[in-house]
């Protein structure tokens, strides 16, 4: 086992289009960017974040994209996203929560469950074996948005 790739913990704000949100967006840019200067020569960059995956595509760096979640989309675009796993990049996550057949209150029961049933409450299931295979050495992750499942 080598040593586990540097994590970059992007607390992302809801999807939305302030000047706020841009400015988030791009210190995120600058903290993947410094995750990236102390990665190996060749990052293998895994995002587990769709805003994530978004901003490694508009740094032009969705080439070294080896994981992505399921919830992923883009990357800067659909269209290039759709290259990237072609060419071998992984989907990483399930959910049973599928926010395009779901009602927003039954997406919102199933996520107050989950916090509420104990354990460590898991909305994702996470493919081990697929990370492993993946081999990341940047790992892009956020905390459950206190905002949107309180």
């Amino acid at each position: 086992a080598g040593k586990a790739p540097p994590q970059v913990n992007l607390q992302a704000p809801c999807k939305t289009t302030s000047p706020a949100s841009a400015a988030m967006r791009s210190s995120h840019a600058r903290a993947l960017m410094r995750a990236l200067r102390r990665a190996s020569s060749t990052p293998r960059i895994m995002s587990l974040l769709p805003s994530a995956t978004e901003i490694v595509g508009g740094l032009g760096l969705e080439g070294h994209l080896v994981g992505v979640s399921h919830e992923c989309d883009v990357a800067p675009t659909a269209d290039r996203l759709r290259a990237v796993l072609e060419a071998g990049c992984e989907r990483v996550t399930t959910s049973d929560i599928d926010p395009h057949a779901l009602p927003q209150g039954e997406i919102d029961r199933r996520v107050k469950a989950a916090l509420k049933e104990g354990g460590d409450g898991a909305l994702y299931g996470v493919d081990a074996a697929a990370v492993a295979r993946a081999a990341p050495t940047v790992l892009l992750t956020q905390t459950l948005c206190g905002v949107c499942a309180p």
